[in-house]
């Protein structure tokens, strides 16, 4: 599945593909090197805390399995903005 989903001050949330993303990445410079690692980014790398910018950009790199909403708590963010991609499966991602 080729969707990323980011939030921006002021947005909500996109929802797009990553060969979409040089529209999104003038929003920010970090935002841009982020995108960068990301389409050069290889599907082997094993999960891990990737620092790409120092800590003012970083991977994370995760496996999991998702479960239903009921069993989870919702995150939030004040203070990073997320760039969310799914190489392999699928994910619902709410949003408010």
């Amino acid at each position: 599945m080729d969707v990323l989903s980011l939030s921006l001050k002021y947005t909500s949330m996109i929802y797009d593909l990553l060969a979409n993303s040089s529209l999104y990445s003038s929003a920010h410079a970090r935002l841009a090197k982020g995108f960068e690692w990301l389409k050069k980014m290889d599907i082997k790398t094993e999960d891990s805390k990737i620092e790409i910018q120092g800590e003012d950009v970083f991977a994370i790199v995760q496996s999991y399995n998702t479960y239903p909403k009921e069993e989870r708590r919702f995150e939030s963010h004040r203070t990073y903005l997320d760039i969310q991609y799914v190489f392999e499966g699928e994910e619902i991602m709410y949003y408010a």
